[in-house]
C-alpha cells in the first residue's frame, strides 16, 4: 500500500501503456501504471483526478452492493432472467441471440459478444425490474448495433423510453461484489 496525502492505494506496475485508476465498491484505490512511470508523475495524476476520486468513493459509500447468490437463489434468478428474455425477444425487431449465457460475473451486468453471443449476470435478478429490462434491451440492441453509436442509443430507446438515465441509476445505485470465489456459470 502506498500513500498520498491522506490517500492509501495500492499501486500495481506492469508492462501496461497507460496509468489508470480503480475504486472497488470496497473503497479501496487502485492505480495501474506502466513499469517505467515514475512515483512524481503517479502522484500529479492522483491530484489531477482528486475530485473524481473523492466523488466515487461517496458513490460507492451511497450504493447498494450487490454480492454472489446462493446456488438455489442462482436457479431462481436463472429462472426470472429467462422468462424476461422471452417477453423482450416477443416483441424485440432484430437478429436472436446465438447463444445466450446466464453467469454470476463480478464486473459487469451483461454483454454481447461478435459471435452474437448474449451474456447477463446472475445478479441482475437482485435489481429492479425496470433495471433489468434496460440491460437485457441493451445486450439485445447490440445485436444489430455492436457499439455505443447515437444509432445504438436510438434503437435501445425505441425499446426503453428513459434508457439513459436508467444506465445513470444503475451506475449511481449499484455496485457489484467482486468476491474472487469460482463463478458458477448457468447455460442456456
Amino acid at each position: 500500500m502506498t500513500k498520498k496525502n491522506r490517500l492509501t492505494y495500492r499501486l500495481i506496475r506492469s508492462r501496461r501503456r497507460t496509468l489508470s485508476l480503480v475504486i472497488h465498491p470496497d473503497q479501496t484505490i487502485e492505480v495501474r501504471s506502466p513499469l517505467h512511470l515514475s512515483q512524481a508523475r503517479i502522484d500529479r495524476f492522483l491530484d489531477e483526478k482528486a475530485g473524481w476520486i473523492e466523488k466515487k468513493l461517496e458513490e460507492n459509500h451511497r450504493a447498494e452492493l450487490i454480492s454472489r447468490q446462493s446456488e438455489q437463489q442462482q436457479q431462481q434468478a436463472a429462472l426470472l432472467l429467462r422468462e424476461e428474455i422471452e417477453e423482450a425477444l416477443a416483441c424485440f425487431q432484430g437478429p436472436r441471440p446465438r447463444r445466450l449465457l446466464l453467469r454470476d460475473l463480478t464486473s459487469r451486468w451483461g454483454s454481447c459478444s461478435s459471435r452474437q453471443t448474449i451474456s447477463l449476470n446472475l445478479r441482475l435478478a437482485q435489481l429492479p425490474a425496470r433495471e433489468r429490462r434496460y440491460v437485457i434491451f441493451h445486450e439485445l440492441c447490440h445485436l444489430r448495433e455492436m457499439n455505443h453509436s447515437r444509432r445504438f442509443w436510438q434503437l435501445l430507446e425505441s425499446y426503453v423510453p428513459d434508457a439513459r438515465n436508467i444506465r445513470q441509476a444503475i451506475n449511481r445505485q449499484y455496485r457489484l461484489t467482486t468476491d474472487r470465489e469460482e463463478n458458477d456459470d448457468i447455460t442456456s
